[in-house]
């Protein structure tokens, strides 16, 4: 017999001759809460109670279980306490999927959307990638592709309890880019045949935080509102990546009006301009190294 019944028991047993005694003696009977019966039903929830026959107070029994935390974004519960039917006791990762059973990317959670490896991302000009993407391996786009204020992410890198068994840095592989907006970040590796800049339609800033990446700039422009591409490469020390620069801005960009490509990065960055009056500003404790081959590889 448990302890709750037990002193259901004793309580029955202790009782009864203290109300025979009080009727017979006019005495005041025991308030509630002096015989251990001190809260009320909201208190107890949905565990087991005994109401006390003097007022509206319980005795509630203890539940043995143990709460676990739970983020409802990465895990689902497993199991729940009995007593407490709303208290998880065990949890479990979700998927790295996009199934809506405990599912890391249904939709629904808000996570972002996910890409398996060899799939692709669709977009056109009149609608541009925006928001979180995460791949799970490595993607190759053969059609032109827009991106504007996007977030690529690698799945396992961000989440790897969820998707272990994912590429840390996949690589996203585009023949054609087009980039708008202010805050396009790749947690990957990418390696863009083309990615088009025009200063005065097309401006943009992005940053490539991925270990080997190569760029394929391609600069357009009639007029000059700005001759300044900012490239910001924070993948650490151990990154590399290539940029080659040509310049298509008939007669836009000249002595007077030479084209700056400033670099920020903590890694190595090889170059290489297929035009004159173009030169680099190189920031970070990184470094910029000049070098014809880069070009060779796109």
């Amino acid at each position: 017999m448990n302890t709750f019944y037990k002193y259901i028991v004793f309580s029955a047993l202790v009782l009864m001759p203290v109300s025979g005694f009080a009727e017979a003696n006019c005495d005041d009977l025991p308030s509630c809460t002096s015989i251990g019966f001190i809260y009320s039903s909201s208190e107890c929830g949905s565990l087991s109670k005994l109401k006390c026959p003097f007022g509206n107070y319980y005795f509630c029994s203890k539940s043995a279980c143990t709460q676990v935390s739970l983020n409802t974004t990465t895990e689902y519960c497993t199991a729940y306490c009995s007593d407490t039917p709303s208290m998880c006791i065990s949890k479990s990762y979700k998927s790295c999927s996009t199934t809506c059973s405990n599912g890391l990317f249904c939709s629904s959670n808000s996570v972002g959307k996910l890409h398996e490896a060899g799939s692709t991302i669709s977009s056109s000009s009149s609608n541009y990638i925006t928001g979180k993407h995460y791949l799970y391996g490595d993607i190759t786009q053969t059609s032109p592709t827009y991106f504007q204020n996007a977030q690529i992410y690698s799945a396992r890198k961000s989440y790897p309890l969820n998707c272990s068994s994912g590429t840390m840095y996949p690589k996203l592989k585009a023949n054609s880019v087009y980039l708008s907006g202010s805050n396009n970040t790749f947690e990957v590796n990418v390696d863009f045949g083309n990615i088009e800049y025009d200063s005065q339609y097309n401006a943009w800033n992005a940053s490539f935080n991925g270990k080997e990446n190569k760029l394929n700039i391609t600069f357009r422009a009639s007029t000059l509102t700005s001759n300044f591409i900012p490239l910001n490469f924070g993948g650490g020390s151990e990154a590399t990546s290539k940029v080659c620069i040509s310049v298509e801005s008939n007669g836009a960009v000249s002595q007077m009006n030479p084209l700056t490509l400033s670099i920020y990065t903590n890694g190595t960055v090889k170059y290489y301009a297929k035009s004159s009056y173009f030169s680099v500003n190189c920031i970070g404790n990184g470094s910029c190294v000049s070098d014809g081959t880069v070009c060779n590889y796109f």
